[in-house]
């Protein structure tokens, strides 16, 4: 395969290039590094391009695909980093998923992977949630991710989207596990929320997206772990793979007002359609993580939420 990944220098993005250049696939890597980190790819892979841009861009954009000819592309470009942004959210998450797919369909692409957050389904979801939920969305990035996902559907192109709850694993830098332990390293003050979460290992992920980049499946589908833990849980988990011994007892506090109570989505279709199942416990998956947050650091952390508290610069 021929693969364009926007956003591919970011979490997911990386995660998935360096698979697909593993199996000998090409890849080019379309990012403006507004929360990718240039370091978490080596430039010198065979097979790698990597193109500096950005998605509101119309000509950067064509220019890329024009260059590399991809058949197929996985769009994980996003902004989710300030969630008073609503403008930005709306140029990049939206507008950029449209120019995203203009230029897939001149390019006359085989296949077009979107990633789509499972905040969409809102704060008050049904639980587990299921595929034909409504995505009211209640966040400005949940707002424009379903925009962008409702484009998707509208173009004609042969698509999957993989609507996610909580990844973790090396490089992640969004959500409480690396505000988690960019804190306990600098000996600042913790506490946890009242909130439970699905939380998946990436490479679980990438499985299933290779799939999708493959050709199995079609339309929207629900990614889940089948389960759904406090918190607390992945901050003790935290705590005991970087060997610290608080001197306190953390406070659980109330979570923010635009915060799920939990995010857990019914995958089942999933589950069937591409006869895939995680299997990295949180227990396998925290000390890789933390490991690899000893070796490399953690730089600003961030969350769609409003709430100043839960970030760390």
């Amino acid at each position: 395969m021929k693969v364009l990944i926007t956003g591919g220098s970011g979490f997911l993005g990386s995660h998935l290039a360096e698979r697909l250049l593993a199996e000998d696939n090409e890849v080019l890597v379309f990012d403006n590094y507004e929360t990718g980190r240039r370091e978490n790819l080596d430039p010198e892979t065979k097979g790698l391009t990597i193109v500096e841009g950005d998605i509101v861009d119309r000509e950067a954009l064509d220019e890329a695909f024009s260059s590399f000819k991809p058949d197929t592309v996985a769009h994980a470009a996003t902004t989710y980093k300030d969630g008073e942004a609503w403008e930005h959210d709306v140029m990049n998450n939206t507008m950029g998923t449209v120019n995203v797919l203009r230029a897939s369909t001149e390019a006359d692409i085989n296949r077009f992977l979107y990633f789509q957050t499972g905040l969409s389904y809102g704060i008050d979801a049904e639980i587990p949630t299921p595929l034909d939920h409504p995505q009211p969305g209640e966040s400005s990035y949940a707002i424009t991710k379903t925009a962008g996902e409702n484009f998707i559907d509208l173009s004609g192109l042969d698509y999957v989207t993989f609507r996610l709850a909580n990844i973790y694993g090396p490089r992640v830098m969004a959500g409480p596990m690396a505000t988690f332990y960019k804190r306990l390293d600098e000996g600042l003050p913790c506490f946890v929320v009242d909130a439970r979460r699905d939380q998946m290992y990436v490479s679980d992920l990438i499985d299933l997206l290779m799939q999708g980049l493959g050709g199995t499946g079609s339309g929207p589908y629900n990614v889940s772990s089948g389960g759904d833990r406090p918190v607390k849980d992945m901050f003790d988990l935290i705590v005991d793979a970087m060997g610290v011994e608080l001197d306190y007892e953390v406070e659980v506090k109330p979570r923010p007002a635009d915060d799920a109570p939990t995010l857990l989505l019914d995958a089942e279709k999933t589950y069937e359609d591409f006869d895939w199942k995680p299997s990295i416990p949180m227990e396998e998956g925290i000390p890789v993580t933390v490991e690899w947050y000893r070796e490399n650091g953690v730089g600003e952390t961030y969350t769609h939420l409003k709430s100043e508290e839960l970030k760390v610069k």
